[in-house]
């Protein structure tokens, strides 16, 4: 990859997601000719091992972008040596594009979509729990369409349809795989979850 910045007179470098920024950050160190910049998209609640290993190696970026305030105040409270470097673009929703239908009729039952990888982090089983409460505790319904499940499925899926039936919520939640077209998805829901 150094040899390839350098022979292409390379002077700028965007590394999304962990293993390519860790690779860029490597090949700066052998050709520092260009500037790189980072992306950081991970929700940390504890620093471990992994993680300083992934700040060190980011040190050699000029600049690590985070997708969330939180995340940015997390890498500047544990590595206090990438603070100079940080910044933060949030993740956002472009209404031109993601907007209530036209002709929108709300139901008798209120649609929420979520669109995210059906995994730990995105809280599913907390989702799934609040609906339970919703039904029990204060007698609403809603319905769930979430789009992100993977076609070979996980153990945490699995753990979600468990909790489905345990609490007898499997009519009001599908859980979809995902798709790259969403926006009729969100034209035909009263609310948008973004659980990140």
């Amino acid at each position: 990859m150094a040899a390839h910045f350098r022979e292409r007179g390379t002077e700028l470098v965007i590394a999304f997601l962990v293993g390519p920024a860790l690779k860029c950050c490597a090949a700066k160190r052998l050709f520092p000719g260009f500037r790189l910049i980072v992306s950081e998209r991970s929700v940390n609640l504890h620093a471990g091992l992994h993680d300083l290993y992934r700040f060190l190696q980011f040190r050699t970026a000029d600049a690590i972008v985070c997708n969330s305030h939180a995340q940015t105040a997390f890498v500047r409270r544990h590595f206090p040596f990438c603070a100079s470097r940080l910044h933060t673009i949030v993740n956002f929703t472009d209404l031109q594009r993601f907007h209530p239908a036209d002709a929108y009729e709300k139901g008798p039952v209120p649609r929420i979509v979520t669109t995210a990888r059906v995994h730990r982090r995105k809280k599913l089983h907390v989702a799934i729990r609040a609906t339970a409460i919703l039904r029990d505790q204060y007698g609403r319904d809603v319905r769930w369409q979430w789009y992100g499940a993977s076609p070979e499925g996980s153990r945490y899926l699995e753990r979600c349809r468990r909790l489905l039936h345990k609490w007898q919520l499997e009519d009001r939640f599908e859980i979809l795989p995902g798709k790259a077209q969403v926006e009729e998805c969100y034209r035909q829901a009263d609310f948008f979850c973004l659980p990140s």
